[in-house]
C-alpha cells in the first residue's frame, strides 16, 4: 500500500539549535525549540518543545481536552505557524523538492524538507471528516486529490484522468470503499467518512502522516483495520504522529508518548514508565 499535505512551516533562521540535537541526523522528524501560544491568551502551550522521531516511528500525543494535541498536529502540518523553533523532516527517500537552504541544524542531510517542500510531503487527517471531504461523491473526492498529482506526473490531460482514477480506486480498495465510487458522501457512515479522508491523505504518499483522534467513533473491526494501515505506513518509512485519549491500543506500538497539559510541562516516555504520572495529565493509566 502506498502511503502520502498543507501551509508553510515557520523556521527561525537566526535561532541556534539546542545542543541536544545530534551532530549528524539520521532519517526522521525533528522538532527543535518549538514555542507556541494562541494569540490573545497570553499563555504558551509549548515552550522549547523538542521531538525526535525516526522514519517509520510512531509518536502518540495524549492529554486532556484543550492541552494542545490538535494544535501541535496543525503546527507539524503547517496549518499554524510556531512563534519560535524549527521543524525538519529527513525522509526515507530523497524528494526532488527537497530544499537546499541553510539549516539551523548541524550537518543535516541535503535532502531535508522545510517549508513548502515539507508541506507537500505531509498529510493531516482531522477528527471531523466533514471538514475535509470536498467532493459530492466518493470518487469525486478522491479525484480532487488524484487528478492534480496525475497531471503533474503525465503532463497530458487524457492520460492523467485515466491514471488518477486507477490510482484512486486502488487506494480505496483496502478501505472497502472501491464499490462506493459513485456513492454520495452524505450517504456514508461516520466511519466510512473517516476512511475516505485517510485514503485521500495516503494517495499523496506522505513522508509524515498526522492523525487527529484516528480511533474516535470507529467500531472494533475498523479499529483493527486502522492499526493495520498505520503499521503498513510505518513499514514504508512514514513518520506517524497521532493524538489519542486511549493509551491501550498504541501502548505496545508507539516509540514514545508525549503527554501534554495546559499548565504542566510536556512529559515524554512510555505509559508503563510514566504510569504514576499520567493521571495528572488527565489520561487514564495504561491497563496491561
Amino acid at each position: 500500500m502506498v502511503a502520502p499535505p498543507l501551509s508553510p512551516l515557520h523556521m527561525a533562521p537566526q535561532r541556534e539549535a539546542p545542543s541536544l540535537v545530534p551532530p549528524e541526523l539520521p532519517m526522521g522528524l525533528y522538532v527543535t525549540g518549538l514555542a507556541f501560544g494562541h494569540p490573545g491568551t497570553g499563555k504558551a502551550l509549548y515552550s522549547n518543545l523538542n521531538i525526535s522521531l525516526p522514519c517509520g516511528g510512531l509518536l502518540c500525543l495524549a492529554g486532556m481536552n484543550g492541552c494542545g494535541k490538535t494544535t501541535l498536529l496543525c503546527l507539524l502540518a503547517g496549518i499554524m505557524e510556531p512563534q519560535a523553533g524549527t521543524i525538519a523532516l529527513v525522509p526515507a527517500k530523497p524528494h526532488p523538492q527537497a530544499t537546499q537552504q541553510e539549516s539551523p541544524l548541524p550537518q543535516i542531510p541535503p535532502n531535508s524538507l522545510y517549508g513548502s517542500a515539507l508541506r507537500e510531503h505531509s498529510a493531516l487527517v482531522l477528527q471531523d471528516a466533514d471538514m475535509q471531504i470536498i467532493g459530492s461523491t466518493v470518487g469525486e473526492d478522491m479525484l480532487l486529490t488524484a487528478l492534480p498529482l496525475a497531471q503533474k506526473a503525465t503532463g497530458e490531460k487524457r492520460q492523467a484522468v485515466a491514471l488518477a482514477e486507477a490510482q484512486a480506486r486502488t487506494m480505496l480498495r483496502p478501505f472497502a470503499l472501491e464499490d462506493m465510487w459513485n456513492t454520495p458522501v452524505q450517504h456514508l457512515s461516520y466511519g466510512q467518512k473517516r476512511k475516505l479522508c485517510l485514503a485521500a491523505a495516503l494517495l499523496r504518499g506522505p513522508s509524515l502522516l498526522l492523525l487527529d483522534e484516528p480511533l474516535s467513533g470507529l467500531d472494533y473491526p475498523a479499529v483493527g483495520e486502522l492499526l493495520g494501515l498505520v503499521a503498513t505506513c510505518r513499514q514504508n518509512g512514514v513518520c506517524v504522529v497521532l493524538s489519542t485519549h486511549d493509551l491501550d491500543p498504541f501502548a505496545g506500538l508507539a516509540n514514545d508518548f508525549l503527554f501534554l497539559h495546559p499548565v504542566l510541562p510536556p512529559l515524554l516516555g512510555t505509559p508503563t514508565a510514566l504510569a504514576h504520572q499520567v493521571q495528572e495529565y488527565g489520561v487514564k493509566p495504561y491497563e496491561k
